[in-house]
């Protein structure tokens, strides 16, 4: 059977030089190479660029339409973090898109802008039902809030974004975004741990594998994402300095110039560090050629794994097994909660927290002490995928309402003498 002809041709000129050709919307598009292996690798990449909208197709697509292409195919080779990325499609689906009606392209001006502006002081987030409980069986949904000021400003540069693309393919002449203001910022003051808290934050992990991490965060000022993407080869334990080099683990850059630094380690840092490091040789040597840090990370799993890998697979895993440790309640219990996985767990009927996950069959999925049924129960978990996904859901919103509804500062207020938290 023939192979299906691929578009575009490879030709010699007369002069010598060599042209990729690709036809595109009935226009052809002609790149120059000195040889004709250079020349079918340039068609190689025209082929795989992303469908461009045409001069004729932009005067009858709408905006929102032509900001669904641009988030689909655009924003990819933005040169953006994968992290603002994904931030920049939550907002064009939800906010940007939704307030934009059926306004075409050609015809889009600042008041039209400022129109899509005020619609967008009418959106709010989605309402939610709070989980049921014995109490309160059948709880009121709680209708959704109006969007922040930072959302709205994040949404104006989105659509600021697509519509410079858009310039600069010549669809439009100019940016009508840019005549028109930005949202104010709302002014909401920064919450900024006191040493009081920080204190009580490093003693509560003391001994657990966070403990190097919070205390390197803590007196660098770094951000976790960079604490995260820093290498061995970035610390100088005896000068007793760090260079941040990057914003987050898979990134070879900080967000700002500002950002690329070098930073000073107090000597209980330096202390922690030359611990953590011969603690991490030991994980080495213990996983011999099963140990994964390859990029010779600072901070990661016991195994070598990155930790963002380590919740990568935890997003995708159904099931998560977190065994009794130093005591019955340990990190791995929440890091399942939140990222959507069954809790299995050793029976905790013996044990009440605050919130309360720890409700057999509806938050986790409790198992005997001696893991004699841990088989049975893996294996019926499994076989019912829509009960794994409303166990792993009502332990996120225990979790989710817990915090939203000040039920922390509620409970331990009593503790410290103060008086509750009034709604």
């Amino acid at each position: 059977m023939a192979r299906p002809k691929l578009p575009g041709s490879v030709y010699q000129r007369a002069d010598g030089k060599w042209v990729a050709q690709l036809r595109v919307d009935g226009r052809k598009i002609r790149k120059y190479a000195s040889s004709e292996r250079a020349a079918n690798e340039l068609l190689k990449d025209m082929r795989a660029m992303p469908p461009k909208v045409t001069a004729a197709a932009a005067r009858t697509m709408t905006v929102a339409d032509y900001v669904r292409h641009w988030l689909d195919e655009s924003l990819p080779h933005q040169g953006l973090a994968d992290s603002t990325q994904a931030m920049y499609r939550s907002l064009g689906a939800s906010v940007v898109i939704p307030a934009l009606g059926r306004t075409r392209l050609a015809s889009f001006d600042p008041s039209d802008v400022e129109a899509w502006l005020r619609k967008v002081d009418t959106l709010r987030t989605k309402p939610r039902t709070p989980r049921a409980t014995k109490k309160n069986p059948n709880p009121d949904p709680i209708p959704g809030r109006p969007l922040s000021a930072s959302t709205k400003r994040l949404a104006y540069g989105v659509l600021e974004k697509a519509l410079d693309t858009a310039v600069r393919d010549d669809l439009i002449p100019t940016n009508p975004v840019r005549d028109v203001k930005r949202p104010k910022a709302g002014k909401t003051a920064v919450p900024v741990v006191q040493p009081d808290q920080a204190e009580i934050a490093l003693q509560a992990a003391a001994g657990t594998r966070i403990e190097t991490l919070l205390w390197f965060v803590t007196w660098t000022g770094a951000r976790i994402g960079e604490a995260l993407a820093l290498r061995w080869d970035d610390v100088d334990l005896d000068r007793a300095t760090a260079t941040i080099r990057a914003s987050a683990v898979g990134s070879d850059r900080t967000k700002t110039a500002a950002g690329y630094r070098s930073v000073t380690l107090i000597p209980e840092v330096v202390d922690r560090l030359k611990a953590w490091r011969k603690a991490q040789r030991a994980d080495r040597l213990k996983m011999g050629a099963g140990w994964a840090n390859t990029d010779n990370l600072v901070f990661v799993t016991g195994t070598g794994i990155r930790h963002d890998q380590f919740l990568a697979e935890l997003r995708t895993s159904k099931i998560c097994f977190s065994a009794f440790g130093y005591g019955e309640v340990c990190w791995r219990d929440y890091e399942a909660i939140q990222n959507g996985a069954v809790l299995l767990k050793q029976d905790m009927s013996h044990v009440e927290t605050l919130p309360d996950v720890f409700v057999a069959d509806e938050t986790y999925v409790p198992v005997r002490w001696d893991l004699s049924d841990f088989e049975d129960k893996v294996r019926v978990l499994l076989a019912d995928p829509d009960r794994c996904a409303r166990i792993a859901q009502n332990a996120l919103d225990v979790l989710t309402d817990w915090a939203r509804d000040r039920a922390f500062v509620d409970q331990v207020a009593p503790i410290f003498g103060a008086t509750q938290h009034r709604r």
